[in-house]
């Protein structure tokens, strides 16, 4: 995990954040971003959170809570953090909302039945651990073992009473994708025929947020790791989706104009509707310290070279 987190940038303060832009579904473009983050970890407050990744928001109410990893310094792992947000998109109280003994990330929360679940990524546990909520948004329970494998961001998606999960099964590697599906949350889950659905393919094969239903159409996401891991998101369009038949084609990449503090990387989208307009939360790493300093160096040079 250590050697992984400097390939990601996890030692640094604040090297992932969060923003927010417009998006259109049709050109798969991200318009307007924030010039600075939306969430980062200053505003969770607790200086043992490092940064913050991976978001997915759920509106209720007056309120909207936005979950995320939060990278404790203490525990060398991710947690799940919980951002409640008012009306005007102020932040007005954040909690850790999950903490284990291993490693925990990509919260993917949704609602079912009346109730909130939690499918979070816990790779370190070799275990894919459904989480149900006592007291939304802030206390969460184990109810279920789903899969025993190595994996990374599982995706739930919910599809003509079925229900599918999206997985990255190397996630070292970054290449190889398969589907589960079930006909019940807590029921028995079926590896689909066609697994591994993606193969040796660095683009399509993890996960990178939630997939969107629009105009009659299924889009789902996923990180362009050909780079390094998480350089950007591609977009696929699912054609075909049953416990028999999977199909999908390329889309294309999801065009941003990254910010300075995105400009490295960024890997998860959370496309959502506000007021008839699509927005879209994303995550950015930007430089680490060290190569800022480089820079400022280098331009220092520069100048002085004019």
């Amino acid at each position: 995990m250590r050697d992984f987190n400097k390939l990601t940038g996890n030692s640094e303060r604040n090297a992932w954040c969060i923003g927010r832009a417009k998006i259109d579904l049709r050109t798969m473009c991200l318009m307007e971003p924030s010039a600075q983050p939306f969430i980062t970890a200053d505003d969770f407050g607790d200086r043992d959170i490092a940064f913050v990744a991976d978001p997915f928001r759920v509106a209720a109410a007056d309120y909207s809570y936005i979950f995320a990893e939060g990278w404790s310094r203490s525990a060398q792992r991710g947690q799940i953090v919980v951002f409640k947000l008012n009306i005007h998109s102020q932040i007005v109280d954040s909690k850790i909302a999950l903490a284990e003994q291993f490693h925990l990330s990509y919260p993917c929360v949704f609602k079912q039945g009346g109730e909130y679940y939690m499918l979070p990524e816990a790779w370190d546990s070799g275990q894919l651990i459904l989480y149900k909520a006592r007291l939304f948004p802030w206390e969460w329970d184990r109810v279920a073992c789903l899969l025993e494998l190595d994996y990374a961001d599982p995706q739930l998606f919910y599809y003509k009473n079925i229900y599918y999960i999206f997985l990255n099964t190397d996630p070292l590697v970054n290449a190889t994708a398969s589907t589960f599906w079930s006909e019940s949350l807590m029921g028995k889950w079926r590896s689909h025929p066609q697994n591994p659905v993606v193969n040796d393919d660095l683009i399509r094969a993890r996960s990178a947020g939630p997939l969107v239903r629009h105009a009659g159409r299924i889009f789902r996401f996923s990180q362009d790791c050909r780079l390094r891991y998480g350089h950007g998101v591609f977009a696929s369009e699912i054609i075909e989706l049953s416990p028999s038949a999977f199909r999908i084609r390329p889309v294309g990449w999801v065009e941003l104009d990254r910010p300075a503090w995105a400009r490295a990387a960024f890997h998860h989208l959370n496309v959502f509707r506000e007021n008839e307009v699509y927005y879209a939360l994303f995550d950015g790493y930007g430089e680490s310290s060290s190569q800022r300093c480089n820079s400022l160096k280098q331009n220092s040079c520069e100048e002085g070279e004019e």
